[in-house]
């Protein structure tokens, strides 16, 4: 008999409401079966920090593929400020795992890169022209959003990039200290 190790998701009402476009995946039924010894990451990088080592017949419940293919899971563990993307772990999608199931049903996620920080937006936070919240917003960031953070942390603004970050376009801007929630 097969160990199974099924990681379910918690706060997949969270998830509908963080990634926007997405139909809900509560039921689907995408596993896979490792193999091979296989690496879990933070993020969809073998270059990120390592999560977990998986062993053979290990069989893990995915919810999510991200741009370049590799395959996210629930942890099973309190994330109490992570949001989107960061909410799961990767394994790549290679030889040493069998992958089942209709994988059309899975969240998809761009994958950010494993060297940047991030800033996590939880809800509507505007991104400003300048280091005032009188100037101009540029945009709106979603639940589920990220951006590359580029300036000093310890300020009262942040300076923040999507160039880098989700969704991607080319815009730069600042938000107050209150809505920073970083990922490192």
């Amino acid at each position: 008999m097969k160990t199974s190790v099924l990681f379910s998701v918690a706060f997949f009402a969270f998830y509908s409401s963080v990634v926007s476009g997405v139909h809900d995946n509560r039921d689907n039924n995408v596993t896979v079966e490792i193999l091979h010894e296989s690496s879990a990451y933070f993020r969809p990088s073998e270059a990120s920090r390592l999560f977990y080592e998986f062993q053979p017949q290990d069989v893990i419940k995915i919810e999510a593929v991200s741009d370049s293919g590799w395959l996210g899971f629930d942890p099973g563990i309190a994330q109490a400020a992570n949001t989107g993307v960061f909410r799961f772990r990767w394994l790549k999608n290679d030889s040493s795992v069998a992958l089942r199931g209709d994988t059309s049903c899975l969240l998809k996620f761009s994958s950010p890169d494993p060297f940047l920080t991030y800033n996590m937006f939880f809800e509507g936070v505007k991104i400003y022209s300048e280091k005032d919240s009188f100037s101009i917003p540029l945009f709106s960031a979603l639940c589920g959003d990220y951006a590359e953070i580029i300036s000093p942390i310890d300020e009262d603004w942040i300076e923040v990039d999507f160039s880098r970050g989700f969704p991607s376009m080319d815009l730069k801007g600042w938000i107050e200290k209150s809505d920073l929630n970083v990922n490192y």
